[in-house]
């Protein structure tokens, strides 16, 4: 039996696996990726999140002068 293994450094860029390409990253680079993906998806769905607008976030007896 012969071993044979893709050398991906000899492979044209667009022939590349995206999950090899991802696993080749720093894990810092992963990891702060991961994190800012997860700040934009926040950031995109939060009105979904919040029921009520800017203007009526902490007004009430509560907070009145």
């Amino acid at each position: 039996m012969s071993d044979t293994r893709l050398d991906l450094s000899e492979a044209s860029p667009g022939s590349r696996n995206l999950a090899a390409m991802w696993h080749q990253l720093p894990m810092s680079f992963r990891l702060g990726g991961g994190i800012l993906l997860v700040h934009f998806l926040v950031a995109i769905t939060g009105p979904f999140w919040a029921p009520y607008g800017y203007s009526q976030m902490g007004t009430g007896a509560p907070l009145s002068g």
